[in-house]
C-alpha cells in the first residue's frame, strides 16, 4: 500500500547543517559577490533561489571603524514567483529588484550593484553582513521525478505541490503552502569575519532516510570542494 504522502513539513526550525569559509577576515566586494555566486552555483543541482535579501556592512580600514551606509538593504525576487511570495518580499527599506531568474551570476551582479551604490570614500570597503534565502525550488529526488504533484502533509492537511518538469529535472516549490514554507532555506551571515552557511532543510523529502538526502548530500560536497568547511 502506498503511503498517503510524498512527504511532510518539518516543524521549525527544520533540521539546519552549518558551514564555514576558511577565513578570519569578511570578504570584501567582488570577493563576498563571488563567494555567494559560488555558492549558488554548488547548490543548484538541488536548489535555487525564488528570492533573495542582501544586507551590507562597510568599515574603514585603518583606523578600524564602522561606516555608515545610506542603502545597506538590497533584495530581488524571480518575476515567476513574485505574485506568490507577497509575505516574502522585502518592506521599502530594501532596495528591490524583479529579475527573470536567480543565476548565480544575476545574485553576483545584484551585490556588486549594491556594493557600488555606497559611493564610499578612499579606505572604506563593504562586504555583505546577512544574505538570506527564504524561498526556493527544488529538485526532486528520482523517486518522486514522475509526479504530476507532489503530496506534501503540512499541518494535517494534504497540499498538492505541482511539479514542473523541465530538462534539466522535476522542480518543486513551497509557493502552494499556506504557511509559505519553502523546501529549503539557506542564510549566509559574518559573524566575526567568518563567513557561515546554513542549509536548513524543512520537507521530509530531502532528510535523512528520506529519498532525496543524497541529494542533500552530494550538494554539501560541492560546497566542501569549493572550500567550505563541514
Amino acid at each position: 500500500m502506498s503511503p498517503a504522502f510524498d512527504g511532510y513539513l518539518i516543524e521549525d526550525p527544520g533540521l539546519s547543517r552549518s558551514l564555514t569559509w576558511p577565513t578570519d577576515e569578511a570578504p570584501e566586494a567582488a570577493v563576498a559577490a563571488s563567494l555567494v555566486g559560488g555558492m549558488l552555483a554548488a547548490l543548484a543541482p538541488l536548489l535555487r533561489p525564488l528570492s533573495i535579501e542582501i544586507i551590507l556592512r562597510a568599515y574603514q580600514r585603518e583606523p578600524y571603524e564602522e561606516v555608515q551606509l545610506a542603502q545597506p538593504f538590497w533584495s530581488a525576487v524571480t518575476l515567476e514567483a513574485e505574485a506568490d511570495l507577497r509575505s516574502l518580499v522585502s518592506s521599502e527599506k530594501f532596495v528591490h529588484r524583479r529579475v527573470d531568474a536567480l543565476t548565480p551570476a544575476v545574485v553576483e551582479a545584484l551585490i556588486n550593484e549594491a556594493g557600488a551604490a555606497q559611493k564610499l570614500g578612499p579606505g572604506a570597503v563593504w562586504t555583505w553582513q546577512e544574505v538570506r534565502i527564504r524561498a526556493v525550488e527544488a529538485r526532486l529526488p528520482e523517486a518522486l521525478a514522475q509526479r504530476a504533484v507532489l503530496s506534501l502533509s503540512v499541518g494535517g492537511s494534504d497540499i498538492g505541490i505541482e511539479v514542473k518538469h523541465r530538462t534539466d529535472g522535476a522542480w518543486v516549490s513551497g509557493l502552494e503552502c499556506p504557511s509559505d514554507s519553502q523546501p529549503f532555506k539557506l542564510s549566509l551571515v559574518e559573524l566575526v569575519g567568518v563567513p557561515t552557511l546554513d542549509l536548513t532543510t524543512c520537507w521530509s523529502v530531502w532528510m535523512p532516510g528520506g529519498s532525496g538526502e543524497s541529494s542533500v548530500e552530494a550538494a554539501i560536497q560541492a560546497l566542501v570542494a569549493r572550500g567550505w568547511f563541514a
